[in-house]
């Protein structure tokens, strides 16, 4: 009775070990829904410049829904210096860690360096950091 109780324990270790720990791993595209603030851009030497000004107010927002569940800002000055942050709304998709837009036919590499931390990498820059809201 004793090895059979000690088979019985080992055999339910051996289950409970094995079991399958991947629902806690999110992908890219559960990771990636939210509100992003863009923090700073990569200069040409790698490091990190802190944005300023209008800057500040940029951000991209992504929703579970892929169609139209991409928003993302550009900012500029009017005639008076004052900020203007548009938001533009686009289809995206995630493949191999590209986001594409499709409305701005653009694509960016995603490098998310903690949870609450993404870096986008194109061809126009040296990359942007966003950090979640």
């Amino acid at each position: 009775m004793k090895k059979l109780f000690i088979a019985g324990m080992a055999a339910m270790l051996f289950v409970n070990c094995t079991g399958d720990d991947s629902s806690d791993v999110l992908t890219v595209e559960q990771k990636i829904i939210g509100k992003w603030n863009y923090i700073s851009v990569i200069d040409d030497n790698g490091q990190e410049l802190p944005l300023q000004g209008c800057a500040l107010g940029q951000y991209m927002k992504f929703s579970k829904n892929k169609s139209k569940g991409l928003d993302w800002t550009s900012y500029g000055t009017d005639q008076n210096g004052d900020c203007v942050i548009e938001v533009y709304t686009s289809d995206y998709s995630i493949e191999n860690n590209v986001l594409t837009y499709a409305a701005a036919n653009l694509k960016d590499t995603l490098t998310f360096i903690n949870n609450n931390t993404l870096k986008l990498d194109n061809e126009f820059t040296n990359g942007v950091i966003l950090r979640r809201e």
